[in-house]
């Protein structure tokens, strides 16, 4: 017999959504504004948001905070955003997963991500050495503020000058 999440009381709802995989608690706040604000409210915790740039798309890799982390959810959850395609990749413990939102570009992910997890920032975006000079304005679009700008040692010389 299905259960209607929605009509649970206010505790039960918590417990639910602390309960949930942080793919399965993206996944719920994506359903509808309703959602997206009861996520928002659980004030749901993570320990960082990482992204690293590699030639065609980023890893985001978003790691559960301890004490949400359960024994079910023990591992972060990594997310492909594509530079070529709207539409996000997850690599997660029981396969892959393509989820696309209509009129959803890669900021509109990554804006999502952040407001469910209010307070939250990229917290180190990595470029990598095989970072084209020709993507930085597409980075920057997609994640315009991080805490902490890591550029590989094997980045070219104009990459760095563009970045300062």
């Amino acid at each position: 017999m299905p259960i209607r999440i929605l009509f649970l009381p206010g505790k039960d709802l918590q417990y639910a959504l602390n309960c949930m995989d942080i793919g399965d608690f993206i996944a719920f706040s994506l359903c509808s504004k309703r959602t997206r604000n009861l996520a928002k409210s659980s004030n749901r915790k993570i320990d960082s948001i990482i992204a690293d740039v590699y030639q065609n798309f980023t890893c985001i890799e978003i790691r559960p905070s301890k004490v949400q982390r359960f024994q079910s959810d023990p591992n972060a959850l990594f997310i492909y955003l594509h530079f070529s395609n709207p539409w996000i990749q997850l690599d997660r413990k029981n396969g892959i997963e393509v989820w696309r939102k209509q009129e959803f570009t890669q900021s509109d992910w990554i804006a999502h991500i952040l407001s469910i997890f209010k307070g939250s920032v990229i917290e180190k975006l990595g470029i990598s050495d095989v970072c084209p000079v020709s993507y930085l304005d597409n980075v920057q679009k997609i994640i315009p503020k991080c805490n902490k700008l890591e550029i590989s040692e094997k980045c070219s010389a104009e990459l760095t000058k563009r970045r300062f």
